[in-house]
């Protein structure tokens, strides 16, 4: 189940927080600061964003495996040149060292096959492709002057946070993707 609870001991805020396990072992916890007003409407891709951040900070939170679906970030590439370029520059890496590609991967011309929607399912596919939508979607709000204070990650989104934070360049963190989807590929059904 999940808990809500007021951490100011006070009813005039919205700092709350939550804690579930969903059944599995181990708890996440979640924090909302404040939820967004109702009448808050959303960019439309290529507009403008105007973000006031005086004295607050930003954590970027990265995903891990199974969070991937076909056309992921497909709006962005088509109209954000920033997001585009990161993207493309991740694509070449990964053809350069494994032969395939993201962004062919990710944005058939046309609607999806099985047989990419299929190699998407992949670990040694999803997991580079994951950690190359999160290293441009976060290179892409940096440049939008969103700048992180912390980042953090979960399983392959760890490595993500650690190239955003430049404890490891774009190029030696896909490597890192690369081998370790393609070793977990390997493993038997059912793990080790």
């Amino acid at each position: 189940g999940c808990q809500v609870l007021d951490v100011t001991g006070s009813n005039t805020t919205r700092l709350h927080c939550g804690v579930s396990s969903f059944g599995y072992s181990g708890t996440i916890a979640h924090a909302v600061l404040e939820q967004a007003p109702a009448s808050h409407a959303w960019p439309v891709a290529g507009s403008t964003i105007n973000v006031q951040l005086q004295n607050q900070k930003v954590v970027f939170l990265f995903t891990g495996q199974g969070s991937q679906y076909m056309h992921m970030g497909e709006g962005l590439y088509q109209h954000e040149r920033h997001f585009r370029d990161v993207m493309d520059e991740c694509d070449r890496l990964v053809f350069e060292a494994a032969g395939w590609s993201i962004v062919s991967l990710l944005y058939p011309n046309g609607e999806a096959t099985g047989d990419e929607t299929g190699r998407l399912e992949q670990t040694k596919y999803s997991q580079v492709a994951i950690f190359a939508l999160e290293y441009a979607l976060a290179q892409w709000w940096i440049s939008q002057g969103v700048v992180p204070s912390v980042v953090m990650g979960h399983s392959i989104g760890e490595l993500a946070a650690s190239c955003v934070a430049n404890v490891m360049s774009l190029e030696a963190g896909l490597r890192v993707v690369l081998e370790r989807g393609r070793l977990m590929q390997e493993l038997p059904a059912g793990g080790c």
